[in-house]
């Protein structure tokens, strides 16, 4: 989870098309910083678009989409409401650093809704001339998105089924040759393993228990950096190898966000020997302080209250 929906925007304000248009302008500036600060390859943040919302004015709902805002969301997806299918688009969204500019990613799910993906490209970019000016450029992506940790903020999409040797990338829907072996995909699937194994057998448990420490921390970054990884040289690969790894390909962009957030709360948490100690210098003012209490009273004639 990137971030929430804030909590001026009302899904039922939304359905009923009462929803400030006037406030959006200020939104989207807000929200701009947030996307740019909190999102990525790896963590991407849900989005719902509204083409013709009130009087030609689209509108974007950026956040996760909890399930009151699912619900209206998926309604008006449908056609209820009084909205129009082809005017909606539910999707995900992230900010990628690419030659020291940043591109706002979109990628539209077209099991959710059926919105016009050259109309919603419009409407990005109009945003961004307006409001997203943090931006250089919007791109739409489609298929899987897949992340390279090369730290150079390139973005691989996965292959389509149908084409035969070869990759195609974000950039410019151009087809190069498979560079990744078998083997290597193989090799660095086992080694991926190992480490999800290690998660879910060590990290995870004491991490229930609050044992963990910054050492494990550390591991889920790799962890997660090592699964980008795998994930971007597949896109690379031999259309076989690439289908034969779909399954854990889908079940590793699934669970990356869920590391990511692990990472964050064993970064941000205090092991049990950290709360001991918090709990022992209470104590220990707590006593310092009913001592002295104690000493007051002893100067205090009650009798003279009584």
């Amino acid at each position: 989870m990137a971030f929430k929906i804030i909590p001026k925007i009302k899904a039922d304000k939304l359905q009923d098309r009462s929803l400030d248009i006037k406030m959006m302008d200020k939104y989207y500036k807000a929200v701009q910083k947030v996307i740019i600060q909190k999102t990525s390859p790896e963590v991407p943040t849900d989005y719902y678009w509204c083409n013709d919302y009130a009087e030609g004015d689209s509108v974007f709902v950026f956040g996760t989409h909890n399930p009151t805002f699912k619900k209206v969301f998926k309604e008006t997806a449908k056609g209820q409401h009084g909205f129009e299918k082809t005017n909606i688009s539910i999707g995900e969204c992230f900010a990628l650093k690419e030659n020291e500019q940043l591109i706002l990613c979109v990628r539209h799910n077209a099991t959710q809704s059926k919105g016009k993906t050259a109309e919603l490209l419009r409407a990005f970019k109009k945003l961004l001339r307006k409001q997203f000016k943090g931006f250089a450029d919007v791109r739409l992506i489609e298929g899987a998105l897949v992340a390279d940790a090369d730290g150079k903020g390139h973005t691989e999409v996965e292959p389509e089924p149908t084409t035969t040797a070869s990759s195609t990338t974000a950039t410019g829907g151009v087809d190069v040759p498979p560079v990744v072996s078998r083997e290597e995909i193989e090799k660095r699937g086992k080694q991926l393993q190992e480490g999800i194994k290690k998660l879910k057998n060590d990290v995870v448990p004491r991490f229930k228990k609050n044992e963990t420490g910054k050492q494990d921390a550390a591991f889920v970054q790799a962890l997660r950096k090592a699964a980008s990884v795998w994930l971007a040289k597949l896109a690379q690969a031999d259309s076989d190898t690439a289908s034969k790894a779909s399954d854990q390909q889908e079940k590793l962009q699934r669970v990356l966000p869920q590391w990511q957030d692990l990472e964050n709360r064993i970064a941000n948490n205090k092991t049990k020997s950290d709360s001991r100690k918090a709990r022992r210098a209470t104590v220990k003012e707590m006593n310092q302080k009913r001592k002295r209490i104690k000493q007051l009273l002893k100067k205090v004639d009650l009798k003279a209250f009584s």
